[in-house]
């Protein structure tokens, strides 16, 4: 099948009702309901995330204020820029992703606001609803929709489904060269394919015409982010200029790296079931269990991961219940594994190191599959 949605109506692509447990989601989703109601609790944020917000912005406005006063030598300004860099992901984990998902506030004007934090990570906030909230949360692990799955196309094959070249025989082995250049790809490359402004033969179209608006703010963002990351330091650090593009890169690096560690024991592991969709439009599976069946998590119980990768490694809570924002995530996992087992439904959970290496299983076994 190709890799594009081809003559598919995206918007019509739906899932099998066959086999579909409904009691399954109305009990969690009861549960969840009383957990709520029990503790008095409101399913948006709460004070320990307006902290983190306040915090992880004073890291990102601090690290930077200290970078570009070039009062410091060259490593420290490096590892200034690090952290700022790293404070990226954390600015999109913990504030940009919910607040996409209406899920950071009950004031829907304040999540919007928010989710702009997005723009000083040098992405788009609308680019990033679109891939995130429309194409990849509804359909993860299914081909050809999901952007995930399509993201590193044509140099890996993260999926049996697609075509095999030859050059995937050794794509375990380069596939960390692709992944450190994860965030360059976003910020310079996929926001502009998945706009149509760059060719793209992968690329979801959720949105076929976008409004001039979206151009004009798409390149004012990007000359925002240009401008503060890089030509502000050519401009006032005593350093050449050389090393100042080097070390941009460098960070980047570091970052993708970062988030590849987060987010690659997510969705594509020997344990994770992928599917397509059939030439009528239907998903041979039901949308619970291919929440369940496509995620894994890692330190699910963890409250200082939880804290710091805004609830990604409770992943498979996420994708059942988006408009829960992460903080909740650690209980309400637990709530979420004890109700699949009694349904005899498939919640996956391993340590963070195995789930790395089955990763890297994968993608050698997908190498020599045919």
């Amino acid at each position: 099948m190709r890799t594009e949605t081809g003559n598919l109506n995206f918007l019509a692509i739906k899932y099998d009702k066959y086999g579909l447990d409904e009691l399954f989601m109305k009990t969690l989703r009861k549960r969840i309901n009383e957990y709520f109601t029990t503790n008095k609790i409101s399913k948006f944020g709460n004070v320990q995330l307006a902290i983190k917000i306040v915090l992880v912005l004073l890291i990102f406005l601090g690290s930077y204020g200290l970078l570009i006063s070039n009062k410091f030598s060259g490593t420290t300004d490096f590892l200034l820029g690090t952290i700022c860099g790293l404070s990226h992901i954390l600015i999109v984990m913990n504030i940009g992703h919910d607040a996409a998902h209406n899920s950071l506030s009950s004031n829907r004007n304040l999540n919007r606001f928010l989710s702009w934090s997005i723009e000083l990570t040098g992405m788009s906030h609308f680019m990033w609803k679109i891939n995130h909230n429309i194409i990849h949360h509804p359909y993860p692990n299914v081909v050809p929709v999901d952007s995930e799955l399509n993201m590193a196309l044509p140099f890996l094959r993260l999926s049996d489904l697609v075509p095999k070249r030859s050059y995937h025989r050794y794509q375990h082995i380069y596939a960390p060269l692709i992944y450190i250049f994860f965030t360059i790809n976003l910020i310079f490359i996929r926001d502009f394919q998945d706009s149509g402004i760059f060719p793209k033969k992968c690329s979801q179209r959720a949105v076929k015409n976008f409004p001039v608006s979206h151009y004009v703010t798409l390149v004012l963002s990007k000359l925002f982010y240009v401008t503060y990351a890089l030509i502000l330091p050519l401009i006032f650090l005593s350093i050449v200029w050389w090393k100042i593009v080097l070390g941009f890169l460098f960070v980047h690096f570091i970052m993708s790296a970062t988030e590849m560690c987060i987010q690659l024991p997510l969705h594509i592991n020997e344990h994770s079931h992928v599917v397509k969709v059939e030439e009528t439009g239907i998903i041979k599976n039901n949308w619970p269990v291919q929440m369940l069946e496509s995620t894994t998590d890692y330190l699910s119980k963890s409250r200082i991961t939880n804290f710091i990768t805004g609830g990604i490694n409770t992943h498979t809570i996420h994708h059942l219940f988006p408009g829960i924002c992460h903080v909740h995530y650690v209980r309400l996992t637990q709530i979420l594994a004890e109700t699949s087992g009694e349904f005899g439904l498939p919640y996956q959970c391993r340590p963070w190191a195995k789930s790395m290496l089955s990763h890297f299983k994968q993608l050698k076994q997908l190498a020599v599959e045919p």
